[in-house]
This record gives C-alpha cells, sequence and structure tokens, in this order.
C-alpha cells in the first residue's frame, strides 16, 4: 500500500472540491518529457533504476521538475518531485525513497540531483506535450 506524501497530502487539502480541482492538475498533454538513462561510464547516477523520465510542467506558476521510473503509467509507477530545496527533495520524496540508489547519503541525493534537474527545467522552455528520446539535450 502507498501512502501519500505528506506534503500532497497538505496540498490536496487545500484545494477546491468538484470541477475547479480539475483545472488545478495539469493536463498530462502540457508535459515536456525526456528519456534519459544510465551509460556504463555512469559514477553518479541518483536513480536506484538504469532508464526513466525527466519531466517537466508549468504549475501554480512554476516549473514542476520530475524523475519518473520506466514503467507503463499505473499505480507501481514510481516517481521523484525534483527540486533545488532539500527538504523539498528529500522529505517530499519519502514514499518513493526507494528510486534512489541504495547507500546515497542525503548530501549524495541532493548533489547528484542536480544536474538531472536544470536537465528537467529546461524542457520546460519547449512546447508542451514534446517527448524527446535518451541523449537529446
Amino acid at each position: 500500500m502507498r501512502i501519500a506524501s505528506p506534503l500532497i497530502v497538505l496540498l490536496l487539502a487545500t484545494l477546491p472540491a468538484g470541477p475547479a480541482f480539475a483545472q488545478i492538475i495539469p493536463d498530462p498533454a502540457k508535459f515536456r518529457t525526456q528519456v534519459i538513462s544510465r551509460t556504463t561510464t555512469e559514477r553518479n547516477w541518483p536513480f536506484s533504476v538504469d532508464t526513466g523520465l525527466l519531466a517537466c510542467v508549468w504549475d501554480f506558476g512554476q516549473r514542476m521538475t520530475f524523475f519518473i521510473e520506466d514503467l507503463p503509467p499505473g499505480p507501481d509507477r514510481r516517481q521523484l518531485f525534483l527540486s533545488v530545496n532539500p527538504l523539498m527533495l528529500l522529505v517530499g520524496n519519502l514514499p518513493n525513497r526507494s528510486l534512489f540508489a541504495e547507500g546515497l547519503t542525503d548530501e549524495q541525493i541532493v548533489r547528484q540531483t542536480m544536474h538531472y534537474l536544470v536537465i528537467a527545467e529546461k524542457l520546460c522552455d519547449l512546447p508542451p506535450g514534446i517527448h524527446l528520446r535518451d541523449g537529446a539535450t
């Protein structure tokens, strides 16, 4: 059983119910994504899976960036919120902490995800709905 992130629960508790709520959740067609894969020489790969998606969407007036596990959409697909804020990065991702590489310290997670955060943020400069293949940046 998955437990919702405390930050998401708090956010959802402040949102209006009903049709107005549906307008706040970004349309999947507005995301920009890029496939990324670990190379054989990669030394600072911060994720526990070898392939995933970087994603960016404009929401609440800012860029929201994610690393998404390379699985079909569904309840078993995990994602990580990427942020320059260490609290958001570490606490906000507690439910999916196992998606970070095993044995990384909090400091290593913060340091090693920054490169991928920058790439994901650049995706928001592209047209909504674009999907780039591996190595397109």
